[in-house]
């Protein structure tokens, strides 16, 4: 039997979601499983998607930010590297006041 190398568990997803790069949709996918750390995306042309992405998924889950891990011919393993949103820079209310420690 095969050791599991995973360090997150996974569960079958099944739903549809998209690739986008730039903001801009590239083209739909089905996503086959999802983790913590990463997904198996399915029913793409994997030669025509770039190494890193941003994929959307339905309206429940924030979009994360891809790098692939492994391509097959219409099927790639990909590893999250952040949010979406975390990605985006901080306004000025988003922003923490540095704490400045009392002059003794």
């Amino acid at each position: 039997m095969r050791k599991e190398r995973r360090k997150n568990f996974r569960v079958e997803w099944n739903t549809t979601g998209k690739i986008a790069v730039g903001g801009r949709a590239i083209c739909s996918c089905i996503i086959s499983n999802l983790s913590n750390g990463g997904a198996n995306i399915s029913e793409v042309v994997s030669a025509e998607i770039p190494d890193r992405f941003e994929l959307h998924f339905p309206e429940v889950i924030a979009p994360r930010l891809c790098r692939v891990s492994w391509r097959k011919d219409t099927e790639l393993g990909v590893r999250f590297l952040a949010s979406a949103k975390a990605r985006q820079p901080a306004t000025v209310k988003d922003k923490k006041t540095p704490r400045r420690e009392p002059v003794a």
